[in-house]
């Protein structure tokens, strides 16, 4: 019920809910809960705060960096593109802390997830020239100090 509740809200805020938009509020935090009931139960995400406090600034620095690259390479013209798809080996295990890793891909400059197959991570990027490994490994080590249990003891796949 609470998670219904919560779910209300949101879509009342989002929706701008006023008279017949009220109604589908409701009907999409309902739609929305009997969705979240019928998804598989994660492993549960132990979160350590100094981790998430050292990303937020990695998170900012980032997103902007990626911002800038991208709207430069827009300017420069095709020339400053040379797309490629790479692989990337994960070394995160809990589920929670993936999904954390693969929606922060996208704020590295030129890249974005395109595609998870097991314990490989299909990336695209803008500049095949990019030490694109080093950096989804920084962003990986980032998520891996968030959480605790999201890699193996050993640190490797």
């Amino acid at each position: 019920m609470m998670r219904f509740l919560v779910l209300a809200a949101i879509s009342v805020v989002i929706f701008e809910a006023r008279g017949e938009g009220l109604a589908f509020a409701v009907a999409a935090a309902a739609v929305a809960t009997l969705a979240m009931r019928r998804l598989p139960r994660r492993e549960p995400l132990r979160v350590r705060p100094l981790g998430v406090l050292a990303f937020i600034p990695f998170f900012m620095r980032e997103s902007v960096r990626g911002g800038v690259d991208v709207a430069v390479r827009a300017f420069r013209g095709p020339r400053a593109l040379h797309p490629a798809f790479v692989d990337y080996p994960l070394r995160i295990r809990n589920a929670g802390a993936r999904v954390v890793f693969l929606n922060s891909v996208s704020l590295m400059p030129g890249t974005f997830t395109a595609r998870l197959d097991g314990d490989s991570l299909h990336v695209h990027t803008l500049d095949a020239r990019a030490p694109v490994a080093q950096r989804l490994r920084a962003v990986e080590d980032r998520i891996i100090a968030m959480f605790a249990d999201a890699a193996t003891p050993d640190g490797g796949p």
